[in-house]
C-alpha cells in the first residue's frame, strides 16, 4: 500500500465519524436492534472521538492514502477484569473502520499491525478486536493474523 499510518489528530475526527457512520448505517442492516443507530449519532460520536484522543492509554490511529483518511483504528489499553489474567494489560478496540471491506486485507490490516506493535510497547499482553458477525471481509483478515474467536453476543428483543 502507498498510504500513511499516522496519530490521529483532531482534525481528523470529521472523517474518522463519517467513515463510522457509514459502518453503522451498514450494522444496523444486519442486527437493527443491537446496532440501531442513535439519533444524532454523528453529533455525539464527534466530542467523545475527540475526548478519546486525549487520553493516555489510547492508540488512535489513521491510515491516510493521498490526502483521504482511507481507515482507522482506536485501540484502547485496559486491565483485564480480577477474574481473569492474560499476563498484561488488554489492548480493546473497538471503533476499527476502513472505508471499504476491499480494504480491510490492506489498510485494516496495516492499522491492526501497527496498533499491535503500539499495545506490545505499552505492555498488552492481548489484543480483542469488537466486530458483528456479518463483517465477513474484517473476520477473515482477524481470522488470517492469527486472532480466534472468543466470544459471541446474543441479542433479542425483550
Amino acid at each position: 500500500m502507498d498510504g500513511t499510518i499516522r496519530n490521529a489528530q483532531v482534525a481528523d475526527v470529521p472523517r474518522m465519524v463519517e467513515l463510522s457512520e457509514q459502518k453503522r448505517t451498514d450494522y444496523e442492516k444486519h442486527q437493527p436492534m443491537f446496532w440501531r443507530k442513535a439519533r444524532g449519532s454523528e453529533s455525539a460520536q464527534k466530542p467523545y472521538f475527540e475526548h478519546l484522543l486525549t487520553l493516555d492509554d489510547t492508540i488512535p490511529l489513521v491510515y491516510e492514502q493521498d490526502g483521504t483518511i482511507r481507515g482507522f483504528v482506536i485501540a484502547r489499553l485496559l486491565s483485564a477484569p480480577p477474574v481473569y489474567d492474560p499476563g498484561g494489560l488488554t489492548c480493546d478496540i473497538d471503533d476499527f473502520v476502513v472505508d471499504h471491506p476491499s480494504e480491510w486485507n490492506s489498510v485494516g490490516r496495516a492499522l491492526l499491525d501497527r496498533a499491535i506493535v503500539e499495545a506490545r510497547a505499552r505492555n498488552a499482553a492481548q489484543i480483542v478486536v469488537v466486530t458483528g458477525g456479518h463483517d465477513v471481509h474484517k473476520r477473515e483478515m482477524l481470522a488470517a493474523m492469527g486472532l480466534s474467536l472468543a466470544s459471541e453476543w446474543w441479542v433479542s428483543e425483550i
